[in-house]
């Protein structure tokens, strides 16, 4: 919905019959105290007095002429200040920005700053401190005369009470009480932003209310919340489409979650599949897995599981075999050591028997009687006596030594039986280390199929335990398929409800501005009051502006001969002159402007004088008759002359001396 509009072809609204008497609410009189005294030696300066219509404080800067004698003016003469204690005297929380705050606090610990403000047919005295930790934090009384509250400060009535007429004539008559999230309410405090810009924010943007820099202390309004409540203040919403907006934010909200939940659930179906492939499940190179795969996945991952237990049980089979074999092999050689080894004990006692013999036949002589009396030791006498060289042709012949003085001599027997000893030893000897061979070897194969059986029983208690814990790996198998499952399923359920949401998204917004075309009536009427007051500023047919009414926004454009002016200048204007028309609307009997505008110097550096002092003509033309509005405007830019005395120039400042200063004195 946008309306293009020239002053020439389109003329402003006629107002309507029943037009509001008199400004929501509105200030009268300012008074600022050093201390709560109804003394007038007690105020800082004099009383400082508003009426219906425009209130101009001026604080003229110097002339190019004047550099010479004036160093600085107009500025930081306390024209910022002043607005902001009169929106803490309406209720906002802090009096000034940082650094003025403090100023005012340490050279006033005291003081107090008092109002008299009309709520229609209510006349108020409100007095709130100075010092942040002044208590109470705000005093007020129903009446007209300062002296009641001054005088009787035990009289005060609750701030709550002041704040909730306010809010009565304020927030009771919108069509719309909620912003368009169906949740939070619109308040008192919220239209005071609108009706009392931040200079910080110096006009320039439409939803622009209030600055960071300015520490306010005002509730927080988003740019769509700002032109919802602009919205609703010019009568362009109603309950069907608050219902429409929320809604449709709502679906909204649902719809822009879906893109990082889904986001969420595509990475992390990756995730299992990559987890999938590492187990062999799932091939690398294979599509994602969907619903059927997930089937095809829990039976390979039962078949795996079954395959891999079988294997292992095959093996602790084959590994139990072969342990027993090991160890029957191991028996067998640990009886042939027993049986080597007594061998061996028997065989090197017969060699170191043989050894002693040879030691003991070594250098010695035979001594007969000696060899006598061995001799009488022999086997008995059935051995035949034949002599040697004749026996020894009989079949039977056994050699004895049978020592005989004829047979042979001493030197002989003695070499013989060296020779005997020597050759007993030597078979002796042969067969201890034959055996000890056989031990030794036999020992090495025991210590080899012992390493070989703990290499066994090593392997099987591995086995074993592998086939315990066989179910913990597939566990894990099953519980990511599982997973997997449970995301591919919510992938499905969310890309429906994507589906579903745009569709619903598209119904609500169809919905929503079909309701915003039954406003069609009322925002033309607007457009065209906004039209006749930019034509007025800017003079002249040859003005068209272009303001157009969105869902989430609210868009103004100004050109001047067919092109569009952006500077800085054209557009605080613009704004200024949407903030007027909104006021002038509601005056005329259309909207719900309170008709109370608080404008702090407006002018952008480049802005020319011509359309500046056509400012002041508007608002002296809206206020031509019985004024219903009031609108205070600071300015260091020189007003129109006409307008430089009473009754418009409600104060003037001048930074270029204390006494011309708000506080009477340099802070």
């Amino acid at each position: 919905m946008s309306k293009q509009r020239i002053a020439a072809l389109f003329g402003r609204p006629d107002a309507l019959k029943a037009t509001p008497q008199d400004p929501e609410f509105w200030i009268e009189e300012v008074r600022l105290l050093k201390w709560f005294s109804p003394d007038p030696a007690e105020q800082i300066r004099k009383p400082i007095t508003f009426q219906k219509g425009l209130n101009i404080i001026w604080a003229p800067s110097p002339r190019m002429d004047q550099r010479e004698e004036i160093n600085f003016a107009g500025h930081a003469a306390g024209k910022t200040t002043l607005c902001r204690l009169l929106r803490y005297l309406l209720g906002e929380q802090n009096i000034a920005a940082p650094g003025v705050k403090e100023a005012i606090e340490d050279n006033f610990y005291n003081g107090w700053i008092v109002g008299k403000i009309h709520v229609l047919e209510s006349t108020w005295i409100v007095a709130r401190p100075l010092h942040h930790a002044t208590r109470p934090r705000a005093r007020c009384v129903r009446s007209d005369s300062f002296d009641d509250l001054l005088g009787h400060p035990e009289k005060t009535l609750s701030i709550d009470d002041f704040h909730n007429e306010l809010t009565a004539v304020t927030i009771a008559p919108l069509p719309v009480k909620l912003f368009g999230d169906g949740i939070a309410a619109i308040t008192y405090a919220h239209v005071l932003e609108w009706l009392a810009r931040d200079q910080e924010c110096h006009l320039t943007k439409l939803h622009a209310f209030r600055h960071t820099d300015s520490k306010a202390g005002s509730p927080d309004l988003s740019a769509e919340a700002s032109y919802f409540l602009q919205r609703v203040i010019l009568n362009l919403a109603d309950p069907d489409l608050q219902e429409a907006i929320a809604d449709c934010e709502k679906l909204e909200k649902k719809e822009k979650a879906i893109p990082d939940e889904k986001t969420y659930l595509l990475r992390r179906e990756k995730e299992l599949n990559r987890h999938l492939e590492r187990t062999s499940i799932k091939h690398e190179r294979a599509p994602l897995f969907s619903e059927i795969e997930i089937v095809i996945a829990r039976k390979d991952t039962n078949q795996q599981e079954e395959k891999e237990t079988q294997n292992t049980r095959d093996a602790i089979k084959m590994a139990k075999e072969v342990r027993t074999a090991i160890r029957s092999k191991l028996a067998s050689l640990q009886e042939q050591l027993g049986a080597i080894k007594a061998n061996a004990n028997m065989a090197k006692g017969a060699m170191n028997d043989a050894q002693e013999t040879v030691h003991a036949l070594n250098g010695k002589e035979i001594n007969w009687e000696i060899e006598k009396e061995k001799a009488r030791k022999l086997p008995p006498s059935d051995f035949c006596r034949v002599p040697r060289h004749l026996a020894k042709e009989c079949n039977l012949f056994c050699e004895w030594n049978v020592l005989s003085e004829n047979e042979e001599n001493a030197e002989e027997l003695l070499a013989r039986q060296k020779r005997e000893a020597a050759k007993s030893f030597g078979l002796s000897k042969r067969n201890f280390e034959g055996l000890d061979t056989d031990r030794k070897r036999i020992e090495k194969e025991i210590k080899s199929a012992e390493s070989s059986a703990t290499r066994i029983d090593k392997k099987i208690e591995s086995l074993e335990e592998k086939l315990r814990n066989l179910r913990v790996p597939f566990g894990t198998i099953r519980t990511t398929i599982d997973d997997l499952e449970k995301v591919i399923e919510k992938l499905e359920i969310l890309r429906k409800r994507e589906t579903e949401l745009k569709g619903k998204v598209e119904e609500a917004k169809a919905l929503q501005e079909k309701l915003q075309r039954a406003h069609k009536r009322t925002e033309d009427l607007f457009v065209d009051e906004y039209g006749w007051t930019v034509a007025k500023i800017f003079g002249g047919k040859d003005t068209t502006i272009k303001c157009r009414f969105t869902r989430e926004q609210i868009t103004t454009k100004v050109s001047y001969l067919g092109k569009d002016l952006t500077s800085s200048a054209v557009n605080a204007l613009a704004i200024f002159c949407f903030d007027v028309a909104a006021m002038a609307f509601s005056c005329r009997g259309r909207g719900f402007h309170p008709r109370f505008l608080l404008h702090d110097s407006p002018r952008e550096a480049d802005m020319g004088e011509a359309p500046y002092g056509r400012i002041f003509d508007l608002i002296i033309e809206q206020s031509k008759e019985k004024p219903n509005f009031q609108h205070i405007i600071t300015t260091t830019t020189n007003p129109p002359e006409e307008y430089q005395t009473l009754p418009y120039l409600r104060l003037k400042l001048d930074s270029s001396e204390s006494k011309g200063r708000l506080f009477n004195q340099d802070l």
